[in-house]
């Protein structure tokens, strides 16, 4: 069949899988789609949600730096004034930015690693951030040290009194550390 070196490349073993189906008269499958590159550039991640169980495995070994960020639309009236952003159950650790602007964060990355997935953060937006007619620009940088990384409860959302807008959905999304991540490109 060839050199033992060969079964390394998967263009070699995919042939060889072409083959044996084709003898066995079954159909082959088609080529699978081009793995997703999380650290070369965004993606969407959906939130609520763990990197782990939404990538298709890809990231199921990672652990380290991710970053998260979303656009929110507030509503005119929230515009200049101070607003609340939750964020709560991250494994393991967050530090919360909006419009490029760090507003809170729960645990401490390495190298003083302090595990903070059990506290709920409440951030407070400082008025002058909410004044923005884009919105808020709102980036989460999360440390996983084991297990699952990501959002293992409810996903964010940012509160004016009694009112919320919840963030779950998809959210851009890339592994590795950055500061200018905070902030949009």
């Amino acid at each position: 069949l060839g050199d033992p070196e060969d079964f390394k490349l998967p263009a070699f073993r995919r042939l060889l899988l072409n083959g044996i189906l084709w003898c066995l008269h079954d159909p082959v499958p088609p080529l699978s789609p081009e793995p997703m590159d999380y650290a070369g550039s965004w993606q969407t991640m959906p939130v609520p949600g763990t990197w782990e169980d939404n990538s298709e495995g890809r990231l199921a070994r990672y652990d380290g730096f991710a970053w998260y960020r979303c656009r929110v639309e507030i509503p005119a009236a929230w515009r200049g004034q101070e607003l609340q952003l939750e964020v709560s159950d991250v494994d393991n650790v967050d530090e919360a930015f909006v419009n490029g602007v760090k507003v809170g964060s729960a645990g401490s990355p390495p190298p003083n690693y302090t595990n903070a997935s059990a506290i709920k953060g409440n951030y407070p937006i400082a008025a002058p951030l909410t004044g923005q007619d884009q919105g808020l620009w709102i980036a989460l940088r999360v440390y996983d040290h084991d297990g699952r990384g990501g959002f293992k409860g409810a996903a964010p959302s940012v509160h004016r009194g009694d009112e919320s807008i919840k963030l779950a959905g998809q959210w851009d999304f890339r592994t590795g550390d950055d500061a200018t991540w905070s902030k949009y490109d």
